[in-house]
């Protein structure tokens, strides 16, 4: 009698924290890499090109490519097909056709957020990890 009422209390108590375990997990890896590229100069940048690499043997994935992007606005960019470990590089063009680039190869893991300040001169990465 003790065993059974043990049981009729704990598998569902067990059953409560495996789907919470679960929903946890779910909770913190999400698809793909989310970049906000936000535009801190004069001009409109007309272009705004993110190319990625994933896995370990650096597979590239397809760029994604937008824009119009005006004076002090921001884009948000999500790399769907980075789910896992990956890089990734940015690239504008504005208007008067001047093309600036990232430093390149940012390290990032699916469910980050990252954001790209575009400057006159450079362009700053920061990184948020969830």
């Amino acid at each position: 009698m003790l065993i059974q009422m043990r049981t009729q209390i704990l598998t569902p108590l067990l059953q409560v924290s495996a789907l919470a375990g679960l929903l946890t997990i779910a909770g913190c890896r999400q698809s793909g890499v989310t970049v906000d590229v936000v535009n801190d100069t004069s001009q409109v940048i007309e272009t705004i090109t993110l190319t990625g690499e994933t896995g370990v043997a650096s597979a590239a994935i397809p760029s994604e490519t937008v824009g119009p992007l005006a004076p002090g606005k921001q884009q948000r960019v999500v790399l769907s097909e980075i789910t896992g470990e990956g890089s990734y590089s940015i690239q504008v063009v504005f208007e008067d056709g001047r093309e600036l680039k990232g430093a390149g190869g940012a390290y990032v893991e699916g469910g980050y957020r990252m954001s790209e300040t575009v400057k006159e001169t450079e362009i700053i990465s920061e990184t948020d990890l969830y």
